[in-house]
């Protein structure tokens, strides 16, 4: 299978670091679902498309199987990863900790720079976008803890979660009611009314792939 990357000349001018480069144009394009669960990632064909050498994109694909975003699969590539059910459990449990906590730390923190920047994030969603524009609004506050090791923790569960809302749209919900509430929460600057909002939050996000799921029989089992 071709992979399409974005390998524009605009892109290309901006690149600085290649491996980095490399790294983050194909994890946005596997967050962004442009690049599917269970795709065979080639060291040879992505290199032919971005036009550099195999090097730093096989230093971008192992970055990116240190993330779990992808897996090596020797003498044959890297395999975009599927999420299981019961990885999908976890990281909600795992989010509910981290998440809440990062929601405290913001409510302390956070600026009215950044307060109007989450309202942008949050009045820029597109029915085309609602994935990555999850992915943005949670990475937003998460950053506004100023917490790093709580960032980076956040995101490397986050995108396991965009990877089970692109394979399973059904589970994607119209409303923005949740996140409006958290911003609501954050402006109180009341660390524990920000914790409880991000909390109702995630819980109900748990609930709702327990619902829909029926069980294991609609998500992947596999790796």
């Amino acid at each position: 299978m071709e992979i399409m990357v974005s390998t524009s000349t605009e892109n290309k001018g901006k690149r600085g670091n290649t491996t980095n480069w490399i790294y983050t144009q194909l994890k946005n394009d596997i967050l962004a679902g442009k690049i599917e669960s269970g795709t065979l990632l080639s060291e040879i064909e992505i290199a032919r498309q971005y036009g550099v050498s195999r090097t730093p994109v096989r230093n971008a694909l192992n970055n990116l199987a240190c993330e779990r975003v992808v897996v090596a699969l020797p003498q044959r590539g890297h395999l975009v990863r599927t999420i299981t059910f019961s990885e999908a459990i976890e990281a909600f449990r795992v989010r509910e900790i981290l998440e809440v906590e990062a929601a405290g730390e913001a409510a302390i923190r956070v600026t009215d720079k950044q307060i109007n920047e989450l309202k942008q994030i949050y009045q820029g969603r597109s029915d085309g976008d609602t994935v990555w524009w999850n992915y943005r609004f949670h990475v937003a506050v998460a950053k506004f803890s100023r917490n790093r090791l709580l960032v980076e923790f956040i995101e490397e569960t986050l995108v396991l979660m965009q990877r089970l809302l692109i394979d399973h749209p059904d589970m994607q919900r119209d409303s923005t009611e949740p996140e409006r509430k958290i911003i609501e929460a954050l402006e109180t600057r009341n660390p524990e009314i920000a914790r409880d909002a991000m909390r109702n939050h995630i819980q109900d996000a748990m609930e709702r792939l327990i619902n829909k799921s029926n069980g294991k029989n609609n998500i992947s089992s596999d790796l």
